[in-house]
């Protein structure tokens, strides 16, 4: 599945409740301008999470949440 939307990120949470079912790394440049990362929940669109997000990263570390570039994953 690719996972396309928002297109990019302005602005973003500290963190979200569900089920991550991917996340993805929004990095600076083209086409988007803003470090973000981009969360699939369950039942819920797209959210954005800021990058110095303690919960994010307690996540990647502590479940091995992997979060690839976004750009190899949109349309």
């Amino acid at each position: 599945s690719y996972f396309v939307h928002p297109a990019c990120c302005h602005e973003g949470s500290e963190k979200v409740n569900g089920k991550i079912h991917q996340c993805f790394e929004q990095r600076p440049g083209k086409p988007c301008h803003k470090h973000f990362f981009l969360l699939d929940i369950e039942g819920k669109p797209p959210l954005c999470i800021n990058p110095d997000s303690e919960w994010l990263h307690s996540k990647m570390k502590n479940e091995h949440l992997k979060c690839p570039p976004a750009d190899k994953h949109r349309q």
